[in-house]
């Protein structure tokens, strides 16, 4: 019998990216794994058909979708999402 969503565990991805001697990270919590995949193909999917990517041809969507937008759409849809800047 499967679980609702909502009886999954928490689960956690952290994204590290470091240039120089600066580091930067960003962290996705929620609940399940397959919900956090679905809530960001449907928002892709709606800001691609709401006309927020107007560049035509083959992209990555970090190349087209604004950041910010984005994580904000995640974000009301369930998810928290983090950053955090360290030196070192």
């Amino acid at each position: 019998m499967a679980r609702p969503s909502s009886a999954e565990p928490c689960f956690e991805l952290r994204v590290d990216v470091k240039r120089g001697d600066r580091m930067r990270h960003a962290t996705l919590v929620g609940r399940a794994q397959a919900d956090a995949t679905a809530v960001a193909a449907a928002e892709t999917a709606r800001l691609l058909i709401d006309g927020h990517v107007a560049e035509p041809g083959a992209w990555m969507p970090e190349q087209v979708i604004d950041p910010t937008d984005f994580l904000s759409r995640l974000a009301s849809r369930g998810l928290t999402v983090e950053f955090q800047d360290s030196v070192g």
